[in-house]
């Protein structure tokens, strides 16, 4: 019975010792952080999941960027200081999302872009917010919302397509797998109409320079980063690692850059929701590769041979 209490209490430490989200880290951060301020643990909506649940956000798996696919655009200097495609194209672009307790970061962001990039380039005329829940179901690559790789989503999107999230709605909530749907019908009912939409093959970005030209010329941009234990922490300002170790990897979607305090940044919206940072989004500082942001960049179209 002794042996039994000691284990438990064992397993309790552990969990409070690597808990990414707590008040030491907090405390520290306070004093340490130079470019961007913690997020009070009572406020933050990380701190009431248990710390195995919260690394389990953390579902991309870590891809190296093909090398036949690196675009290089041209961008002659022209440039601008700042950038949103949150304001050249409010109409597109999707809200912020919530993973809930489903390690799907690798497919939201995905599925996100090709939603905003086929309202896009069709000018606003179509819009649809893609289903992330035929990903997480039918790619038999990977693992659902137990992770997976970036870029198998885009190829999923290319090669199977998906339909929208009114025909087969986000329900993996809870981080269960819900099973693929093969019939030409919708899970949410016969009068919901059942049509798949296709990305073109993704391409990668060689520089920031590349990044900033596709952000203005097609739309948002898939990133996967190295997240360390500092960043679930983070609440306002321009994000730079501190301290903490590594906790695994994270995509999210770029939707454009600027600079405050002469300190250039991304800015970028994640799938926690938007309570946490900066109503959902983050900036982190630009032109240093931090945490692998600017080196594992992807994004396809939307096929309109195919819509």
């Amino acid at each position: 019975m002794k042996s039994i209490l000691l284990i438990a209490l064992m397993m309790a430490s552990a969990m409070a010792f690597f808990n990414p989200v707590n008040e030491e880290m907090v405390e520290d951060l306070k004093l340490s952080a130079t470019t961007w301020t913690p997020m009070e643990v009572a406020q933050n909506p990380l701190a009431k999941k248990d710390s195995f649940e919260v690394l389990a956000l953390l579902g991309s798996k870590h891809f190296e960027s093909n090398l036949d696919r690196v675009v290089v655009h041209q961008t002659n200097g022209n440039i601008p200081e700042s950038f949103s495609t949150l304001e050249k194209w409010p109409e597109c672009i999707l809200p912020i999302q919530n993973q809930q307790f489903c390690g799907a970061d690798w497919a939201f962001v995905a599925v996100e872009i090709l939603s905003e990039r086929l309202c896009i380039s069709t000018n606003g005329t179509q819009k649809a917010m893609l289903s992330v829940n035929d990903i997480l179901s039918c790619d038999e690559k990977d693992w659902g919302c137990s992770g997976g790789y970036p870029d198998r989503a885009w190829d999923f999107m290319t090669d199977e397509g998906v339909v929208t999230e009114e025909c087969f709605s986000f329900d993996s909530k809870d981080g269960h797998k819900i099973q693929c749907q093969f019939q030409n019908e919708c899970v949410n009912g016969k009068d919901v109409e059942y049509k798949k939409y296709y990305s073109t093959q993704y391409n990668s970005f060689s520089s920031e320079q590349s990044i900033q030209k596709e952000l203005i010329t097609n739309g948002p941009v898939q990133t996967e980063f190295q997240v360390y234990s500092d960043f679930l922490n983070y609440g306002n300002g321009i994000y730079q690692h501190t301290k903490g170790g590594k906790l695994g990897f994270y995509s999210a979607k770029i939707v454009g850059w600027g600079i405050d305090n002469d300190t250039p940044y991304w800015l970028a919206a994640t799938v926690f929701g938007e309570e946490w940072g900066e109503k959902g989004y983050f900036r982190i500082i630009r032109g240093n590769n931090e945490c692998n942001f600017e080196s594992s960049t992807l994004a396809g179209n939307i096929d309109t041979y195919r819509l």
